[in-house]
């Protein structure tokens, strides 16, 4: 049950890690051109959860590995 788990949030961490180098690219972006502060405060916000979402699967997805290993050996 644990390897299914750890599986999917991979499968979610590594999606989410490539939204947030997307978000990342779409502010560097907007800062470059000199977007209006509503467009970058937009960008910014965005770009924030995509990395907190982030960090929390890399969290789930290392708690589901860590407690594979210790029951499966």
């Amino acid at each position: 049950m644990w390897k299914v788990i750890w599986f999917f949030s991979n499968i979610a961490f590594v999606a989410t890690l490539i939204w947030y180098m997307f978000l990342h690219r779409a502010y560097a972006d907007a800062l470059f051109r000199k977007d209006s502060a509503e467009k970058l405060v937009r960008h910014r916000r965005r770009r924030k959860v995509a990395a907190l979402v982030s960090v929390i699967l890399f969290v789930v997805m290392a708690t589901a590995f860590l407690t594979d290993v210790k029951m499966n050996g």
